[in-house]
């Protein structure tokens, strides 16, 4: 018999596969994430100035390191995150999300603007960035079945 196979065909070493496949979705963050800016960044250019750019740059930096540590810690997290930022790419095709984040972004942040327009920038982008995760992140959520009720048989219930 060849070295690292079973009588059941299975490799001696599920350790070591589970370990290479945990890089799946750290690896795909990047692109992922990418494709999610396309929209918003466009939007960012009508509210942001020169100086307010430079804390957008900040704040996309950051949002992509804290989406890749996630994806790294905890793999599940990274497919839901992944799979949810593919779906909420898709509707950037109408991009009323991305709209609503932003208009949200600008609520928040609109104080910053005139003093400190970097501060603005950076709060923009995290808000943005964070709303639009949420809704990866619920969109990336697998469908379960509701649990089954007790005594929705149609019969009495036990009590």
């Amino acid at each position: 018999m060849p070295a690292g196979v079973t009588l059941t065909n299975r490799p001696v070493f599920p350790i070591r596969m589970r370990q290479e496949r945990q890089w799946v979705w750290p690896a795909s963050w990047t692109p992922v994430f990418a494709l999610n800016l396309i929209v918003p960044l466009v939007l960012a250019g009508g509210v942001l100035d020169d100086r307010g750019w430079a804390g957008a740059y900040w704040g996309v930096a950051v949002s992509w390191a804290l989406g890749f540590a996630a994806c790294v810690a905890r793999p599940a997290l990274g497919r839901v995150l992944t799979v949810g930022g593919l779906t909420v790419a898709c509707t950037q095709l109408v991009p009323v999300l991305q709209f609503l984040a932003g208009a949200a972004a600008v609520t928040i942040g609109g104080r910053f603007e005139a003093e400190r327009p970097e501060l603005y920038g950076f709060i923009d982008v995290l808000v943005t960035g964070g709303l639009l995760l949420t809704a990866a992140y619920l969109a990336g959520q697998p469908s379960t079945p509701p649990p089954a009720l007790e005594g929705a048989s149609g019969g009495p219930s036990p009590d």
